[in-house]
């Protein structure tokens, strides 16, 4: 803009000066004609030098926009693909629950099997023991024709029954390992497009140095995070809130059992206001105990149920506490037990305390592998410390 006007005071001038010129020659000067020419050639040219350079400004105003729409729509695509991210790994959580149920079917009907051997044995059933006692491996038990013709009826039904139920183990691994390379290549996908993200926002302007754009982008990206995170532990707050048991009367002491029993811990973040834990400067207020190891150290530990109860949540999610796990006391008292790896138990299911309920992780919006654990009273939270001694 200043080298606009530069050049607009300098045309002025030269035009003025031309007028001036032709005003001033005698009616004789003739000879003087090259040079108004000349001068009018230069007006002419910085004419055009100002058309140029407003031509400049906008294409350069025009790709700005254009940046700014495909910042948007990048936008767009990240919050689409985090919600399929959420999806995916939900089904990947339900379908292993699926293969454990049926693990835990094959191995009820083994063992059925196991007893209807004993069975036959203890009546001599007509040489099927030593048939049984042949072969090498379960597999072969099922594809020895031999052996299937000489045991009755209701066991041929039996080993069937197996040899289906294995089938459908198998078909649920395959689907489980195909939903989770699905979830890989999304992340992938979505570790692409916040990369995408950062060189438009650094393109958008000329005169933005590279150190403010990645300042710009690291605070856009620590916002959106911080804001998941505050609006996830919020809704399991709310949760909490009206979801507790005060029918059911408690009947412990009051004195929790600690949540992690093997190996060394700390108590990185305790009970009450502390900085936000993504470095913007703000505070929060952390409503119970971060249990957590040197580099990780916790990692796959067991957690365990604080207090007998009623599992009443099991979340998978990638915001706020990741996985995790509540627990329903009675008399109003639950506990929260937040980013997890693993979950071991449903929702409905007893546990007895000390039952190992889950494996300590780093799900959802977490710096390092710790134990998230909270403790409810009548939809409040309250300081851990006061049940756990």
């Amino acid at each position: 803009m200043q080298k606009r006007s530069w050049l607009l005071g300098i045309s002025c001038f030269v035009l003025i000066g031309a007028l001036c010129l032709c005003m001033a020659l005698p009616t004789h000067a003739a000879d003087r004609s090259d040079e108004v020419s000349a001068l009018q050639q230069q007006l002419d040219a910085i004419k055009q030098e100002l058309s140029n350079l407003e031509d400049s400004v906008d294409a350069a105003q025009e790709k700005k926009d254009a940046l700014e729409q495909q910042s948007a729509l990048i936008s767009d695509q990240i919050t689409l693909l985090l919600d399929d991210i959420d999806s995916t790994r939900a089904a990947v959580a339900e379908a292993q629950q699926k293969v454990d149920e049926k693990e835990q079917e094959i191995n009820e009907t083994d063992a059925l099997f196991q007893e209807r051997l004993r069975a036959m044995q203890v009546t001599h059933t007509s040489g099927v023991l030593s048939t049984l006692l042949a072969v090498d491996s379960f597999d072969q038990l099922l594809t020895v024709s031999t052996t299937l013709s000489r045991i009755s009826a209701a066991d041929s039904t039996l080993l069937e029954q197996l040899s289906q139920q294995k089938t459908e183990l198998e078909t649920e691994q395959k689907n489980l390992s195909d939903q989770l390379a699905s979830l890989e290549e999304q992340q992938n996908t979505l570790k692409s497009k916040q990369n995408e993200l950062s060189a438009s926002i650094q393109a958008q302007d000329a005169t933005i140095t590279k150190a403010e754009a990645d300042k710009l982008a690291a605070q856009s990206e620590y916002e959106q995070v911080y804001a998941a995170y505050r609006e996830a532990v919020e809704e399991t707050n709310n949760w909490m809130a009206t979801h507790f048991d005060t029918d059911t009367p408690y009947t412990g002491d009051g004195i929790f059992l600690c949540p992690i029993q093997e190996g060394y811990y700390t108590i990185s973040s305790g009970f009450g206001n502390r900085p936000d834990p993504f470095g913007g400067g703000s505070w929060e207020f952390h409503n119970g105990y971060d249990f957590a190891g040197g580099n990780g150290a916790l990692m796959g530990r067991p957690i365990h149920a604080a207090e007998s109860g009623v599992v009443t949540n099991v979340e998978y999610r990638t915001t706020g506490y990741g996985l995790k796990v509540v627990i329903d006391h009675g008399g109003g008292l639950t506990t929260l037990y937040g980013h997890c790896s693993k979950i071991y138990v449903t929702v409905g299911q007893y546990v007895t305390r000390g039952d190992v309920i889950a494996a300590v992780g780093s799900s959802g919006n977490s710096t390092g592998a710790h134990l998230h654990f909270s403790v409810f009273l009548n939809g409040v939270a309250q300081d851990p410390g006061n049940y756990l001694g």
